[in-house]
């Protein structure tokens, strides 16, 4: 194992949930734009 301390490791992951959350996110605001809301970048 690693010896890298819990807080790093813990804010990889944190990292990785946000991101993982921000594509979702502009995943499914480009669908419902392209269902016709008016959203625009």
């Amino acid at each position: 194992m690693s010896d890298t301390p819990k807080k790093f490791n813990l804010s990889e992951d944190w990292w990785a949930v946000i991101l993982a959350f921000v594509l979702i996110l502009l995943a499914v605001v480009g669908v419902m734009g392209a269902n016709g809301l008016n959203i625009t970048f």
